[in-house]
């Protein structure tokens, strides 16, 4: 259903626009829609949800508010500066925080279109009243041979919709992921930090 909507919104254009690589700012938050799916090795999975992050590229932090149906609601702490994962979770009888070491050269996302992604086309996304000119960007890591696509908007790099398309002997998925609510800043500083009952492990 999700890639009928991106269908239906896109339309190719032929205008001048700058193609240029770009990235978003370096401290956002941003509502990531998600749908898709895989089939490996006889199994089939669905991933279905949405996540509120909250990106702090200045202080080497992410935060995601895990939302999916019929599960509890979990916030994720990347902690780049001390290379410790914290996973929170709340419960009737209080707060449930663990604690893990990430590799010691685990570096914090890119948020940038990738210098190695290829120009796919320049579109406009949405409804005609009120739509905006969108670039669409792809690479290929290997060797999972995953297709991965970038849909930024051409005046200021704000994130549409990243994709991921793979597959090989074994099965295959695909995940799709819509970008609302998109705002430069984080409206709740403290969502990025740890809450003090999280200790290191």
């Amino acid at each position: 259903m999700l890639s009928f909507i991106l269908f239906a919104v896109t339309l190719s254009v032929a205008v001048a626009v700058n193609t240029t690589r770009c990235c978003p700012p370096s401290v956002f938050e941003v509502t990531i829609l998600q749908s898709g799916g895989s089939y490996i090795n006889g199994t089939s999975t669905r991933i279905d949800g949405f996540t509120n992050v909250f990106f702090d590229g200045d202080n080497n932090r992410i935060t995601a508010l895990s939302h999916s149906p019929g599960t509890d609601t979990i916030r994720t702490i990347l902690d780049y500066n001390s290379k410790i994962t914290y996973t929170i979770k709340t419960t009737a009888s209080g707060l449930n925080c663990t604690s893990t070491r990430m590799p010691a050269d685990a570096q914090i996302i890119n948020p940038c279109v990738p210098s190695n992604a290829t120009h796919m086309g320049t579109h406009y996304f949405g409804a005609a009243s009120d739509r905006v000119l969108v670039n669409t960007w792809s690479y290929t890591t290997m060797p999972d041979y995953t297709t991965n696509e970038y849909i930024m908007t051409e005046n200021d790099c704000t994130p549409v919709a990243r994709n991921m398309f793979y597959g090989n002997a074994f099965g295959g998925g695909v995940i799709m992921r819509l970008f609302t609510n998109f705002k430069r800043g984080i409206s709740f500083p403290f969502m990025t930090q740890p809450p003090a009952q999280c200790t290191s492990s």
